[in-house]
């Protein structure tokens, strides 16, 4: 006890460090090992038969699934458009930043444009990333809604796993894998730009400006 707050004890302490690697290991551990059998020489996705490219100049060459590729990519951006237009509701903006541009003689798009706009613009890019991350991804639903000549990439994937599971499918799902992961860390990047002290200021010069101009 120290300062009245109850410490495991040391056993305690390493049995709980020790769960928490062992949760770790189980669920990152088939991504450590799908990245590394992508760069297996060997056909047989359970053992490795030295380094080699091949599976990703496979990946380049295969007609198919480039073109399943570029449909994935134009439905997300579709998808990502659509997202970003019906979820940018301004119903968690501060409305009070707006009327005290108003109330220092800003026009609507003046007020728009230099407060409602800084504020918004990293919450709907977090968004959109997150939706476009997540429209890459999707089987169950495109699996239901795609027709003829429309196959999107996790599908095509999928239909490929059915005839047999081969590094080329580790290689396509390290791409993709990668590709959300850097899509994921914008998305933060975006998000976390809101709570910067940029925003925070601009609004207090706001409400300042605003309180000394009714207190005159």
């Amino acid at each position: 006890m120290k300062g009245g707050t109850a410490r495991p004890g040391s056993a305690t302490a390493w049995a709980l460090s020790g769960t928490a690697w062992l949760v770790y290991a189980f669920f990152y551990a088939p991504i450590v090992l799908l990245v590394l059998f992508s760069f297996s020489d060997d056909r047989n996705v359970g053992r490795w038969g030295g380094f080699t490219l091949s599976w990703y100049e496979q990946f380049i060459d295969h007609s198919q699934l480039q073109n399943s590729l570029w449909v994935s990519i134009r439905v997300a951006l579709l998808s990502t458009a659509i997202s970003v237009v019906l979820g940018t509701l301004l119903s968690g903006m501060n409305e009070q930043l707006e009327e005290a541009a108003l109330d220092l003689y800003a026009n609507r798009w003046r007020s728009f444009r230099y407060v409602t706009l800084p504020q918004i613009a990293p919450g709907i890019a977090g968004g959109a990333l997150l939706a476009l991350t997540l429209s890459l991804d999707d089987v169950v639903v495109t699996q239901f809604a795609s027709g003829p000549g429309s196959t999107t990439l996790p599908v095509f994937v999928f239909g490929m796993i059915r005839r047999g599971v081969t590094p080329l499918i580790n290689a396509v799902s390290v791409i993709m894998l990668a590709a959300s992961i850097v899509l994921v860390i914008l998305s933060l990047v975006t998000q976390r730009l809101r709570t910067d002290g940029s925003g925070r200021s601009l609004g207090d010069r706001l409400r300042k400006r605003s309180d000394s101009s009714l207190a005159g």
